[in-house]
């Protein structure tokens, strides 16, 4: 048997030889979970897949065997992981493929941050003959000329283009593996840099609180901690903030990244005391009525008019009293408002919120005669 028969067979394959020789039920693999995320190629598709996925095989073999490329084999010999600098230092040519998105001002700004804290993650690479395998075409970083025998970025050209520009002495260390195989056992290269290039999402606002809660550790304010929570529950992130400031927007990603936390969060002692009796009143279920944006904003603008005559304190006492006081009836009404169209246009449901809100609000200061 040659090497060639050690490797993984493809899933189908694996299906196939399971039904074949029966197998014990504790044995049988669940068919339907697995055919739910197998790719659907062709006969032709998977024709041309095969004979791509030799080539890689062999090109993983050949690399890891090869001292130029500083190759380090991983413990099921299926991949490795290659020392760049090493490498590039050795001659190992690299390159980019030809059809590539346009790094801007990202490649400074992210091989700065390579410079200064290091590369944190590995680069994704395949080698030349794996490209021209592949039908992707490819050149030298300058876009002068090709490589014969290289290794080709699919992931990390910024970096490696921002490391190209300067002494490779200056490098920090760096390293790379190969793709992946597919649930079917091939190795698809132009869809592997689909993926990685098409499925990344770039931090929101509301992530960056985890960026300053990871960049504080214990001496971050309790207030980035209760956002990050309620978030996690299933709050909007504007909600979030609302109810950990009793203020009436979010938090902007400047105040996040380098805001004074005492002046963001001067009233948060109040703000979970509201926030607890809006939970007990109201509940955190489907109807996500305190979860959303409309309905805490309301509820800050509404402790804001208490505040600004009677202070923190007061101002939570009587807000507090108010909540409590809201009937059953119209809690529901609350949580079951629908949008409804109207003949003048449209209401939305977090403006019928919003408007039973302040109408108990006024009705309740007046009863009590609170000033506002």
């Amino acid at each position: 048997m040659t090497q060639n028969h050690l490797l993984p067979a493809p899933i189908g394959e694996i299906m196939d030889w399971e039904k074949n020789i029966g197998g014990s039920n504790a044995d049988k693999v669940n068919e339907e979970a697995m055919t739910k995320y197998l790719p659907q190629y062709t006969d032709n598709e998977k024709a041309t897949l095969k004979a791509i996925t030799d080539v890689c095989t062999e090109e993983i073999r050949r690399v890891q065997n090869d001292e130029h490329f500083h190759a380090t084999i991983f413990a099921d010999g299926t991949n490795c992981l290659i020392d760049l600098r090493k490498a590039y230092e050795n001659g190992i040519e690299f390159a980019t493929p030809v059809v590539n998105r346009t790094h801007g001002k990202d490649l400074q700004t992210t091989g700065e941050s390579l410079l200064t804290y290091g590369a944190q993650h590995p680069l994704i690479i395949i080698t030349t003959k794996m490209a021209d395998a592949s039908g992707m075409d490819y050149a030298y970083f300058d876009k002068q000329g090709k490589p014969t025998d290289g290794l080709v970025f699919i992931d990390g050209n910024g970096r490696a283009c921002f490391l190209l520009s300067r002494p490779v002495d200056q490098w920090p260390n760096i390293y790379a593996v190969f793709p992946c195989k597919d649930s079917t056992g091939y190795y698809n290269i132009p869809k592997s840099m689909e993926i990685i290039n098409t499925q990344v999402t770039v931090w929101k606002t509301q992530d960056m609180v985890q960026k300053r809660l990871l960049e504080e550790g214990k001496k971050a304010h309790e207030g980035w901690a209760y956002i990050n929570s309620l978030v996690k529950k299933g709050y909007k992130y504007q909600a979030a903030c609302q109810l950990a400031t009793l203020k009436n927007d979010r938090i902007h990603k400047s105040d996040v990244t380098t805001g004074d936390a005492s002046s963001i969060f001067d009233h948060f002692e109040s703000a979970k005391t509201v926030h607890m009796a809006l939970v007990a009143k109201f509940g955190e279920g489907a109807d996500q009525a305190i979860k959303t944006k409309t309905f805490t904003q309301t509820i800050s603008t509404l402790w804001a008019k208490l505040q600004k005559v009677s202070g923190d304190s007061e101002a939570t006492k009587h807000f507090v009293c108010f909540i409590n006081g809201l009937s059953d009836d119209i809690v529901t009404d609350i949580k079951t408002a629908k949008t409804e169209k109207t003949s003048s246009g449209k209401i939305s449901k977090d403006e019928k919120r919003k408007a039973i809100l302040e109408r108990e609000f006024y009705q309740f200061v007046a009863a009590n005669n609170i000033k506002v």
